[in-house]
């Protein structure tokens, strides 16, 4: 018997028996016979000594660097305990048959080690070190599982003989991952199971890794699906619903690495914000798929991921989406058809949002549709609507952090609003915003500049609550019937040719700035304050049968007790413009208070019609020249005050009739 199996004993001296035990012994590659490994054959040290394999017990091996470093398996074959690969990458080939007894297959960080040899055993084997085992060729006839604690195993194939003995062998992933070098489309039938220490499945080829066989993953841990360098997809088209695990989807940036996700997939039990995990992904949603939901959450890591339909297809992320200040989000459309629809009102990433087309043609109008109100992050990065994309809110009302790009927005049904600005950031959209089938109405929030460029034909109101919003140079918002600015807000219209021009029906108010020219149309109205207020505009233009209407509550503040409007320039005056007045009732007496501030004027002569309630004032004139309106208040007093008047009177008269009548 040789060194290397030790007798171990032990006496049983109460009855005069010996227990013995032959442990084996890990052998070190010192070239072997020739670059052969054989039973019996030598080119092996142990403890520094030189040694002979022994498949009886059977031993270990343990590849270190020293040459050669392709190794023969004899014909006879050999059989193995644990074996080890470190300090040079190895490769083992036949003609004999590596027997495996369930040990370890360890590979060091940053080898390669590859078997072309044939593998046989009946216990599984598990790879453990950070290296890569290769297995080649469908000779790997190995039953049991096989767990992959570390680096990974990179197979060629799925059927019997790639992996293990049968197409359906069983897999464990506990920090380890399993690597698919498909050079044709592949339907594993591997059943996996997912350990505490999580697993990745890495598709290197141009063949499609399809996971449609049902229920093929079990276990907790977290499951990674990647990518080599080489473009391909995964498929993912069953139920995996005895997976409780969750998903991490890398495409490591590159929208050619893609999951193409079917209606039939089911990412199974977890729960959470971050059910699925896209790290840097590219998803392509087909028809009828629902991804995630209130409960399965969908988290953007390390960049920009994409969520996009198919040509023709419909599609809806339910799941609530997280992510950082640069975790970007593309909405993806493939074609004019293609409908995403958002309906998670929790959503929160704080990346820009970007909607695109996939298509090459620039009239591709696909669609991103909300299916609630707010499901876009408030105080996220822009939204860019890029060339040929409609952002459809249909109904709903939505904030954003600000809009960008060259594309749509409308509301394809029922009465919605846009807010945009929530960021305070000052970006320029060129696209359109119009009604659909819907009406929509724009308001700015938020303390940047949001500039429109475009041809905006949207019917719903317009108001600027916060910031500023601007009309660059050919932009207009024409057929919408008011625009509100609030108090310390902007308009800004000064690149417009000659400002802005409110047509017949529209309504300009509120208590903000107009930076620019603004000119009165004929028709249109202007109505400063909030019950009552101070407007302010750079140069104003009362044009014929253009309306001016001022609000009087009181005389003692402007602002406060009645409207103002300040021009920092000219107003200019046009015949047969209409000053329209409400006085508020209980003023009386005689009063001027000045309604309009202009640094200089045009059209002294051109003097307003004048209307106001007769009811409450009266005598009521306007000087051009001042901007001052001159009133007096008719009080009319309550009936209780005027039987008092009476009675005050009678019993006046009466006191003075007895004190006549004592001095007589």
């Amino acid at each position: 018997m040789s060194k290397r199996m030790v007798r171990q004993c032990w006496a049983l001296a109460v009855i005069g028996w010996s227990v013995c035990s032959v442990r084996a012994d890990l052998l070190i590659w010192n070239g072997g016979s020739g670059g052969v490994w054989q039973d019996g054959g030598s080119g092996w040290q142990s403890g520094g000594s030189p040694d002979v394999w022994d498949n009886a017990v059977p031993d270990s091996a343990s590849f270190t660097g020293v040459a050669p470093s392709t190794v023969s398996i004899a014909a006879g074959g050999i059989t193995v305990g644990d074996l080890s690969v470190s300090g040079a990458t190895y490769g083992f080939a036949g003609p004999g048959t590596l027997t495996l007894t369930g040990g370890d297959i360890a590979v060091g960080a940053g080898l390669v080690s590859t078997m072309s040899m044939a593998l046989a055993g009946s216990a599984g084997f598990t790879k453990t070190g950070e290296g890569v085992l290769v297995l080649s060729n469908g000779n790997k006839n190995v039953s049991g599982t096989v767990v992959i604690e570390g680096g990974a195993i990179q197979v060629a194939g799925v059927g019997n003989g790639f992996l293990g003995s049968t197409s359906n062998t069983a897999v464990t992933l506990n920090g380890g991952a399993l690597h698919g070098n498909f050079a044709a489309n592949a339907s594993p039938a591997w059943a996996i199971e997912v350990g505490a220490g999580g697993g990745e499945l890495r598709n290197l080829n141009a063949g499609r890794w399809q996971m449609n066989q049902a229920n093929r993953l079990s276990g907790s841990g977290t499951l990674t699906l990647s990518f080599g360098t080489v473009n391909s997809r995964y498929e993912l088209t069953a139920a995996q619903s005895t997976f409780a695990g969750k998903w991490i989807l890398d495409s490591a940036g590159n929208n050619n690495r893609f999951f193409d996700i079917t209606s039939g997939f089911n990412p199974g039990t977890a729960t959470g914000d971050d059910v699925y995990t896209l790290r840097q992904a590219s998803l392509l949603l087909r028809d009828g798929v629902v991804l995630g939901a209130t409960n399965k959450g969908i988290r953007l890591i390390n960049g920009t991921s994409r969520i996009g339909v198919a040509g023709g297809n419909t599609a809806t992320v339910a799941g609530r989406i997280t992510g950082g200040v640069s975790d970007h989000l593309e909405l993806s459309l493939g074609s004019t058809s293609s409908v995403l629809v958002l309906s998670n009102t929790q959503n929160s990433w704080l990346g820009n949002t970007i909607l695109r087309t996939d298509a090459a043609s620039g009239d591709v109008r696909g669609t991103v549709r909300l299916g609630a109100s707010e499901v876009i992050p408030n105080t996220g990065g822009n939204v860019t609507i890029n060339a040929g994309v409609v952002l459809d809110l249909n109904g709903f009302t939505e904030t954003i952090g600000g809009l960008d790009g060259s594309g749509r927005v409308i509301s394809s049904t029922g009465a919605a609003t846009l807010l945009v600005g929530a960021n305070g950031n000052s970006p320029t959209f060129t696209g359109t915003i119009a009604d659909g089938g819907g009406q929509l109405g724009l308001t700015k929030v938020g303390a940047g500049t949001q500039s429109l460029a475009g041809t905006n034909t949207y019917s719903g109101v317009t108001v600027v609550s916060e910031g500023t919003l601007k009309l660059n140079a050919g932009s207009s918002i024409s057929n919408t019937p008011s625009i509100t600015i609030a108090s310390n807000a902007v308009l800004n219209v000064a690149s417009l040719a000659g400002g802005l021009t409110l047509r017949s029906g529209q309504t300009l108010g509120g208590e903000g700035e107009v930076v620019g020219s603004l000119t009165v149309g004929d028709g249109a109205t202007l109505d400063p304050g909030a019950s009552p207020g101070f407007l302010t505009v750079d140069s104003l233009t009362l044009a014929s049968g253009s309306r001016l209407l001022i609000e009087v509550n009181g005389t003692a503040f402007p602002g406060a007790d009645y409207d103002r409007v300040f021009s920092d320039n000219t107003l200019t005056y046009q015949a047969g413009w209409t000053l329209e007045v409400s006085f508020a009732s209980g003023l009386s007496g005689t009063h001027t208070v000045r309604i309009l501030e202009f640094a200089s004027y045009n059209g002294t002569a051109n003097a307003p019609v004048l209307t106001y309630n007769e009811t409450e004032a009266e005598n009521v004139s306007f000087n051009t020249a001042t901007g001052e309106l001159t009133f007096t208040g008719t009080l009319v007093p309550e009936p209780a005050s005027v039987v008092l008047m009476l009675l005050g009177g009678f019993l006046l008269r009466l006191r003075r009739s007895v004190r006549g009548g004592a001095r007589a």
